[in-house]
């Protein structure tokens, strides 16, 4: 999430010394942030990290024992021969093609139709959505005591909220100024 929100505050200030329409722009790149970041999800299998927990599914795949989280690191229990484990990187890399094109879809079917900004706010809903389910598989991130939910879960969750409200927000006001 670093890097989305430092690069989406240094192109906010771009956009506004450049007298630019900032939620144009953001609408013109939101479907490529989620094919870039599926595309860089590979690394995470050359790595050998972001993964979940011991699969039997046929596409689950080999983590060499210098990689394995510490619940996995017996290897009695979990050999390194016949323990497979979720790849959730690619799972999440599945999600942001299907999410982006459905935004790219949804660009040419309503051209007409969309509000600025409307795009940029289904990319906060569909990334959000996204991290939130996969992370349900990711033991590795810190959890927020009391609570049981990652950090980066709750981050998505709300990042997925914001989308959601923005997109009332563009299409019929929250609150109505009529009494």
């Amino acid at each position: 999430f670093g890097g989305f929100i430092f690069g989406g505050l240094a192109f906010i200030i771009y956009a506004y010394l450049n007298k630019l329409n900032t939620l144009v722009w953001l609408d013109s790149i939101a479907p490529y942030l989620l094919i870039g970041q599926a595309i860089a999800r590979p690394a995470n299998f050359i790595n050998q990290e972001l993964y979940g927990p011991p699969t039997t599914l046929p596409w689950g795949i080999p983590i060499d024992a210098a990689h394995r989280l510490p619940q996995w690191s017996d290897l009695t229990q979990f050999p390194l021969e016949t323990t497979r484990f979720h790849p959730t990187f690619a799972y999440e890399m599945v999600w942001n093609f299907a999410a982006a094109g459905l935004l790219i879809w949804l660009s040419r079917r309503y051209e007409k139709k969309l509000q600025p900004g409307t795009l940029f706010f289904g990319w906060l809903v569909l990334a959000g959505i996204g991290r939130a389910i996969i992370e349900t598989w990711r033991p590795d991130q810190p959890v927020i005591a009391g609570l049981g939910i990652s950090i980066s879960r709750l981050v998505a969750l709300m990042m997925a909220l914001l989308g959601v409200a923005l997109i009332l927000w563009r299409y019929k006001p929250l609150v109505s100024s009529e009494k």
